[in-house]
């Protein structure tokens, strides 16, 4: 009832534009009012389809507003009342734009608008019906966006996960691109063949990246244990197999990308259909695609990073090689301590590291360029770099000197640790909590460094107890002496020392001094705090109390007296009595 309601209030309006647009249609031949064909010229026809804009778009405000009173009245029988306003938007969206350009079409569309612009067989028309169409199919995608899509999608089992997960991740891309096929495929547009061709092309270039990706990501996480060992059940780092294997291992990842990413070009070049050789590519890179310094003839690019990259990599592995198979033999020859090997090695590597840099830029005619970088560099570094030449000198006092070495176990202002490498920039220290400082060098220098039994077999430690005044100090003295000594870490030579130190407010204060082992030396908090527990066994047994301060607190009464000071008063008050 309510859509014939709403023809019966529109009927004349419609029967109206009707009657014209079948007059238009047959050219007034042999239809009714056949006699006034000549108002039916190109300007009335025009001037019909501009006013037919407006009558349209209201027809459609209206036919909008009863089918949702429609959609109401039946109890949400076409659309849930969640989706209700979603479904009048894209149909509302869809009339509106054909109200505006269907009309429009034909205004251009009449040979009065051909002649006034006089470009004969215009194209406007078919820009108009494009734009028609795209506009159309916009709102139709944009109807739809991820969450409804997900929606539709079977979100079970691995299939739907990895789909659901795809969709998440890459929707507005995939979106954003069907948007442009739609505009290229359009026939009024032009570009049918480009859009085709990018459809066959760029979902392969997709799968090809991502293939690759995946596979470089798949190469560097099972080549990790080639290079570095990882125990089970541990949380700690993993442990290198060899000298310099984390950086063999990024090495081996960088090559292993750059073989990847040259696989992976030559795959879409031949996807998109270019046709392009190994050679070729090198030669871009090394001379088409580079830097060219004027008035040298150098060519600084991609090759001449990697040559000069080669030459580190090599220096890095005679370095290795000549570590184990040279030094390494006339270490155990000569018996060299630990200390100097490890100077040794860092000088001799850096030496060769440096060399390599040298031969990488002769190799690539920058040698005598070099020159000029050094002096850069150089200035560069006595002015923004004097902490980095402080601590470069600082490491080398510490290599030459070896006032502390690897394994010693050293304090430093209010860090204490194991050292466990000494370069030429900084020191690595790990601390009782397992974890590793990395202290510059010079300001390793600037501080007190106490090494723990650096060179000798025995560490003493010293702690102070207190004991009551009512005990035999000497007794004591022995009881103490006994206690350390037996204590299975403590050596017997030297001596363990206890002696009273101070009459104290609250005791007498006993200064204990005993020895371990160099090796032990982490451990002397644990050995002392062992020896603490058996003296207050030992104690309690021998009815030797420790004295701690105490608290008394007297309760005033009424007179404002304490308690003793009343009971003072109340018995000479008797006693005058």
């Amino acid at each position: 009832r309510s859509f014939v309601r709403f023809i019966e209030q529109y009927s004349y309006g419609i029967a109206l534009w009707l009657c014209i647009r079948l007059h238009i249609a047959a050219d007034c031949g042999w239809y009714l009012f056949s006699g006034l064909a000549p108002l039916y010229g190109p300007y009335f026809v025009s001037m019909f389809y501009v006013a037919t804009i407006p009558f349209f778009i209201y027809l459609t405000f209206q036919v909008m507003r009863e089918v949702k009173m429609i959609n109401q009245r039946m109890s949400f029988l076409f659309f849930t009342e969640a989706l209700q306003a979603k479904f009048l938007f894209l149909l509302s969206s869809v009339l509106y734009i054909s109200s505006l350009f269907w009309p429009l079409r034909q205004v251009f569309l009449c040979s009065s608008v051909i002649d006034i612009f006089q470009r004969g067989a215009s194209s406007v028309p078919n820009v108009i019906y494009g734009a028609w169409t795209l506009a159309i199919s916009s709102v139709v995608l944009l109807f739809f966006n991820k969450q409804d899509v997900l929606r539709l999608m079977p979100s079970h089992g691995r299939l739907g996960i990895f789909i659901s997960g795809l969709i998440t991740r890459y929707y507005y891309p995939v979106f954003i691109f069907i948007m442009g096929f739609l505009i290229l495929i359009n026939p009024y547009v032009g570009y049918s063949n480009l859009a085709m061709y990018l459809v066959a092309c760029v979902p392969l270039t997709v799968l090809v990246v991502y293939s690759l990706l995946a596979l470089h990501t798949w190469v560097r996480r099972y080549s990790m244990a080639l290079f570095i060992k990882e125990e089970e059940g541990s949380d700690e780092e993993g442990t290198d197999r060899f000298e310099h294997a984390k950086m063999y291992y990024g090495v081996f990842v960088l090559f292993t990308f750059l073989a990847i990413c040259t696989l992976g070009f030559f795959a879409i070049t031949s996807i998109w259909g270019i046709e392009y050789t190994l050679a070729q590519l090198w030669k871009g890179l090394t001379h088409d695609w580079v830097l060219t310094i004027e008035g040298t003839g150098v060519h600084i690019g991609f090759g001449g990073l990697l040559t000069i990259s080669l030459f580190v990599v090599s220096g890095f592995i005679i370095s290795s090689l000549f570590n184990k198979f040279v030094l390494s033999k006339l270490f155990d020859i000569f018996r060299v301590e630990a200390g100097a090997q490890n100077t040794a090695t860092r000088v001799l590597h850096y030496t060769i590291i440096f060399l390599a840099v040298i031969l990488g830029l002769h190799a690539i005619k920058l040698g005598q360029l070099g020159n000029w970088v050094l002096f850069g560099l150089a200035l560069g570094v006595s002015f923004g770099a004097k902490d980095l030449v402080a601590d470069f000198f600082a490491g080398l006092w510490l290599l030459i000197e070896r006032p502390m070495e690897p394994g010693n176990y050293i304090e430093t202002g209010t860090l204490r640790g194991t050292v466990k490498t000494i370069a030429l920039r900084a020191t690595t220290i790990r601390t009782a909590q397992n974890y590793s400082v990395i202290v510059p060098n010079r300001e390793l220098m600037s501080k007190p460094i106490i090494n723990w039994g650096g060179g000798y077999y025995a560490v003493g430690f010293e702690f102070m107890i207190t004991v009551s005044y009512h005990v035999d100090a000497q007794v004591v003295r022995d009881l103490i002496a006994q206690v350390v000594s037996n204590n299975p870490q403590v050596l017997r030579v030297p001596a363990v020392m206890v002696r009273l130190e101070e009459f104290g407010d609250h005791g007498l204060e006993y200064k204990v001094r005993a020895f371990i082992s160099s090796r032990r030396v982490r451990d002397q908090w644990d050995i002392a705090g062992a020896i603490r527990i058996d003296l207050l066994r030992v104690f309690q047994e021998n009815n030797i109390g420790i004295p701690y301060p105490h608290l008394v607190v007297q309760r005033e009464n009424a007179f404002g007296f304490s308690k003793r000071a009343y009971d003072e008063v109340v018995n000479d008050e008797l006693n005058h009595k």
